[in-house]
Parts: C-alpha cells; structure tokens; sequence
C-alpha cells in the first residue's frame, strides 16, 4: 500500500485539506498572538511570583498533555483546550474592567498559559500527522513570528491602553479562540492507532490504510498485487 505525499499545491487544488489547513492555522495564529502577548505582558514582567510559578508548571503540564492527548485524541483536546483559552481570555477582559487584584490577574494568567501547553502540544501532534516539514515548518513560522509581533506591541499597550481596551481586546481574542476552537471539532481524528516507538512501527505505520495522510486528503487509496500492478481499494 502506498501512500501519496502531500504538496504544496495540494492546499489549493484540495478543498478538504484547504478547509482544514484553515481551521489549523486559525487556532495556531489565535492562540499564539495572545499567548506571546501575555508571556510578555506587564503580569509576566513584573509579578516574580507568577513568573515562576509558571516556569515550575511548565514541564508538569508538559508531561501532562501526552496522556491527555492519546486518551482524548487530538481533535477533542484541541477543541477542548482552545474553548478552555476562550474562557480565561473572557475571564482577563472581565478581571480588567472591574479592576481586579493583581493576584487574580496573575492566577487568570498563568491558567491561560498552562492550558496552552496542551493546546500546542496537540497542534504540533496535529500538524506533523498531517503535513510533511516543510509545510509544518512554514506555518509554525508565520504563527510564531505574527506571535512575536504581537508579543512586542502588546509590551507597548499595556503602557498606553485604558483598561476598558484591553478588555475589549481580550474579549475580541476570547471569540476568535471560541470560534477555532468550535471548528476543530470538525477536523477529522488522527489517532487511529497508538504511536509508534520503534522504526519499524513507524516503517509499518506509514503504508497503514487508515494513515493520517489519507485521512487528510481523501484520495483513493491503491496497492501492489503480486504481479506488480496497482489495484485501487
């Protein structure tokens, strides 16, 4: 069994791996642009406290994501987390206009960039089942520079914006991941069987007929007769 590779011209000439690219990269750009906004946000520059907490989390939840992910699978851990996201976005905007405490700003915080690690960690899970490197690798790219810029104008509008803003600006990113997070679920399911650990199950995996591949792309799929021809499934 063969397993066609996918091509850049296939996100334009494909309508069903076009229309998932699209859901993909709107939950990548999303969650990236507030993620890098609040890792460099005022919280993160100026609570010691949060900082660190933050980076104790980090590789915890980590550890955690990997478990989640092959007992939820990717599609519903990704739609679940960037839901997740939608809601403490919606949490910061409310927290910013009535003022709250800078501890409850912190916890809402670092709650947003905990449950981003499960988001990304299905995302890059997602894209590397899905696409070759080169594409993954373009778009990761674009999404974490767009992140970056994102990241160095919000370090300017926490010095200029009134609170009502940055509420209204958080409440805007809480819908855009509430949307993206609703799509995923139409993304189909990847995990059809568990990863492989060694080269020859990774060998095996990839002539599968269910690959994810061939989930992305909805072609038909074909394989070898001992006569040498190629028989269409």
């Amino acid at each position: 069994m063969f397993v066609a590779e996918v091509h850049t011209s296939d996100l334009l000439k494909n309508q069903s791996l076009r229309q998932r690219s699209l859901i993909i990269f709107g939950c990548c750009f999303s969650s990236f642009a507030v993620y890098y906004n609040l890792k460099t946000g005022e919280v993160m520059r100026t609570n010691k406290t949060a900082a660190q907490t933050y980076l104790l989390l980090l590789l915890p939840a980590t550890l955690a994501a990997v478990p989640i992910i092959m007992r939820a699978g990717r599609r519903r851990s990704l739609s679940f987390s960037m839901v997740g996201l939608s809601i403490l976005a919606a949490a910061l905007g409310t927290a910013h206009i009535l003022k709250a405490p800078e501890h409850v700003l912190a916890a809402v915080t670092i709650s947003w960039l905990v449950v981003f690690i499960l988001c990304s960690v299905a995302m890059l899970v997602f894209s590397a089942e899905l696409y070759p490197t080169v594409l993954r690798g373009a778009g990761v790219s674009i999404c974490y520079a767009m992140g970056r810029v994102g990241g160095l104008v919000g370090i300017f509008a926490d010095q200029v914006l009134a609170e009502e803003l940055k509420s209204a600006a958080y409440v805007a990113a809480a819908a855009l991941l509430l949307l993206f997070g609703t799509l995923a679920m139409a993304l189909p399911e990847t995990m059809v069987h568990q990863p492989a650990n060694t080269m020859r199950d990774i060998t095996v995996d990839k002539w599968q007929l269910y690959s994810p591949l061939r989930v992305a792309r909805g072609k038909r799929h074909w394989r070898p007769t001992f006569g040498g021809s190629r028989q269409d499934w």
